[in-house]
């Protein structure tokens, strides 16, 4: 199977992956994996400018960033980041007993539900626009 574009444009960027060789092979199997998913749920992945990439769910655009850690009980675990628009942050890491890789799902969900909250504030907040336009029109 072919690379998903976006991580064949991350291959040729090693600076923006985890230095570690094992964490850089890591990163990007683990967003081949999230890549195809999206797209399995119809979702479009972008090249990110500051993050690896951009996942776009509900047309709402949610930054994924991979970075290593370091820490007294680990040398190098794998940390993943989704971040939306709203400055809403979720994580992700590397334990002894459940590797990153295995987050997957939660990371899938989290994904979609951040999309549909962002897109029914978005939503509500064009209706209340809506309301105070019209208000304004016929002088409330």
């Amino acid at each position: 199977m072919d690379p998903h574009p976006v991580i064949d444009r991350l291959r040729e960027q090693p600076s923006r992956l985890p230095e570690s060789d094992e964490n850089r092979s890591r990163t990007l199997l683990l967003l081949q994996a999230l890549c195809l998913e999206a797209e399995k749920r119809e979702w479009a992945v972008r090249s990110g400018t500051d993050a690896l990439l951009s996942v776009v769910v509900d047309e709402q655009p949610l930054e994924v960033r991979v970075r290593e850690e370091k820490g007294a009980r680990w040398m190098l675990r794998l940390v993943l980041t989704v971040t939306d628009a709203d400055a809403g942050v979720a994580e992700w890491k590397d334990y002894a007993r459940k590797r990153l890789e295995d987050e997957l799902p939660a990371v899938l969900t989290d994904l979609r539900q951040r999309g549909r909250r962002l897109r029914d504030r978005r939503e509500a907040a064009a209706r209340a626009e809506q309301v105070r336009s019209s208000r304004n029109a016929t002088g409330w």
